[in-house]
């Protein structure tokens, strides 16, 4: 363990793009979303999901709670072109991505998780730690209603991107069926997929969220 002095940013800070942030949070809701680990983050300006991969995806990632404080160097920042907020993206080892994890009111001495060995300790550790703790222990973080709205939006999100990559693949592969009957039977496979996927009520349902999304 090495200390050095990074430069941290408060959530509300963060900006999606190529730049790398270092940031503190409480966790205050996670789950697993395809094979990824979800947090929901919380500081004393605003809250962000965060997606948290292990290097390749080889490995999940254990360990982590609720109401534990997390550290993360050098995460990246994106928007969500559905929900039209910003979300973080954490690829352990990938680029110098690394966390470090405390329990509530811990000993910034004494992390209950890292993903290093050779963990870097800051000045302000025990500042956040503290301070990120107490966080919303007098009143609700967040409401019930509103993370559930957001639930549902990653959600539908994730399963209509992968339907229609599903339904990409079906097309591909019935058009190389009738390869061989000319260009006539071709376009007759085109139209008779393209009218059962219309009246699927997955294709349905996908249209509908994007007409009330826009």
């Amino acid at each position: 363990m090495s200390k050095a002095i990074y430069e941290y940013h408060k959530i509300n800070e963060l900006i999606p793009g190529p730049s790398r942030w270092n940031f503190y949070g409480k966790i205050i809701f996670m789950c697993n979303i395809a094979d990824q680990l979800l947090l929901l983050l919380k500081d004393e300006t605003s809250s962000m999901y965060v997606y948290m991969n292990s290097k390749d995806n080889k490995e999940p990632i254990v360990g982590l709670k609720l109401r534990q404080v997390i550290r993360i160097h050098r995460g990246n920042v994106r928007r969500n072109p559905t929900t039209n907020t910003k979300e973080g993206v954490v690829q352990v080892e990938m680029a110098g991505c690394h966390f470090v994890a405390w329990p509530h009111l811990g000993d910034a001495n004494n992390p209950i998780l890292k993903s290093s060995k050779n963990w870097t300790k800051s000045d302000i550790d025990q500042e956040k730690i503290n301070e990120l703790s107490e966080l919303g222990n007098d009143q609700p973080i967040t409401t019930a209603e509103g993370l559930a709205i957001q639930l549902v939006e990653i959600f539908l999100d994730y399963k209509k991107k992968q339907f229609f990559r599903s339904a990409i693949g079906r097309r591909h592969e019935t058009m190389k069926q009738f390869e061989a009957g000319g260009t006539c039977r071709k376009l007759r496979a085109n139209r008779i997929l393209r009218g059962k996927l219309e009246n699927s009520p997955r294709y349905q349902l996908g249209m509908l969220w994007k007409w009330t999304s826009e």
